[in-house]
């Protein structure tokens, strides 16, 4: 919808602005697929086929600036392997300070070769690959810490997530700040 309205309707920002809705849905599958795939090679090969297969046309009719959304993909996949490693080699503070570190230098490396959503491209990538697991929990958190709801219905397809929800709950601590901005974002 996004490049039909760039193509046949410049003037109409409708268009582009749903089209601009599909990002974060590529960026949480992206991770999702991260998660899920057998194996990581053939599928960041997959990204970098059709980001040199697309170039030439996105860069013809879109933008000659800027390198394709599956590039961004490629690049964002490849941000959230070195951070995964990373993550599982180092503990405590020091694997989160380097996992925070690959994040920034890929936002940084995006910008520099001009990624297609440049730098925030990226730092959507990692960051739905950072929160995937975390978000329903933080969700269900953020729930139970306003005193103007009294009863919250959760569901669960996996055990697992039932463990995750009763952690949700020992853990609504946030600051008036946090809970002030998640207000702003979810509204």
């Amino acid at each position: 919808i996004d490049h039909i309205g760039l193509l046949f309707y410049p003037s109409s920002v409708v268009l582009r602005d749903i089209g601009r809705l599909a990002f974060p849905i590529f960026a949480f599958m992206l991770a999702n697929g991260y998660r899920h795939t057998s194996n990581y090679w053939r599928y960041l090969l997959r990204l970098v086929l059709f980001a040199a297969g697309f170039q030439w046309f996105f860069a013809r009719i879109v933008s000659p600036n800027y390198l394709n959304i599956f590039a961004t993909l490629a690049l964002g996949l490849i941000a959230i392997r070195i951070g995964d490693e990373l993550r599982q080699r180092l503990e405590g503070v020091g694997g989160q300070a380097a996992c925070l570190l690959v994040g920034v230098l890929f936002c940084l490396l995006g910008d520099w070769i001009s990624v297609d959503y440049v730098w925030y491209g990226i730092a959507l990538i990692y960051t739905a690959w950072l929160f995937f697991d975390k978000l329903p929990a933080m969700a269900l958190a953020w729930l139970l810490a306003k005193e103007e709801i009294t009863s919250v219905l959760v569901g669960a397809s996996r055990p697992s997530q039932i463990l995750d929800n009763i952690k949700a709950v020992e853990n609504t601590g946030f600051t008036a700040e946090e809970l002030a901005e998640i207000d702003r974002l979810s509204v």
